[in-house]
């Protein structure tokens, strides 16, 4: 994830020029935390690779908004918390929660799954085909199944509603 290469090729994500990286997300995936930004434990996907996700990804298939975004920057783990038990064998007490950097008095109890990123500078991409023509690397094929899904592509899916920062926040799976 720090590397930000692409989830399916294992290239890197980052367009050379403009420097912007395209992500993938599902509601499942993403939480909004500002206007331009969010918090995500879903790595990037080139632009090259968009269809192929798209294509064998039940989830994306469903449900999902395409981001270009400027930054990242990690700010903590899903994980699984545990507490000692009575003979100081583990027991849990969550499940897939966010427990960030800052919040060290849950770091001993925690077992990570999962690296969470801050995605600055996030801007909803509408018309994808176009931009995606002009790729040499996408072959026809790929080109006209992603055009089947364009009116998904060009709807918003972003969550309206108001801002919480608890210290420990729970992500839907």
């Amino acid at each position: 994830m720090n590397k930000l290469l692409c989830q399916v090729c294992g290239g890197p994500a980052v367009d050379t020029e403009p420097r912007l990286i395209p992500w993938l997300l599902t509601k499942t995936v993403f939480e909004r935390t500002g206007l331009d930004s969010g918090r995500t434990n879903a790595p990037p996907t080139c632009w090259s690779c968009i269809p192929k996700a798209l294509e064998q990804c039940p989830m994306l298939r469903a449900d999902f908004t395409l981001y270009t975004v400027r930054a990242v920057e990690t700010v903590g783990v899903l994980a699984d918390l545990y507490r000692p038990g009575v003979f100081r064998e583990p027991i849990p007490t969550a499940h897939n929660v966010f427990v960030p950097w800052d919040a060290p008095r849950y770091h001993p109890r925690t077992l990570a799954v999962a690296q969470v990123l801050e995605l600055h500078g996030m801007k909803s991409v509408g018309p994808l085909l176009g931009h995606m023509r002009c790729r040499q690397s996408v072959s026809l094929p790929s080109l006209l199944s992603l055009s089947l899904l364009r009116p998904a592509l060009t709807q918003s899916k972003t969550r309206d509603r108001p801002l919480e920062r608890p210290i420990l926040l729970s992500m839907r799976w």
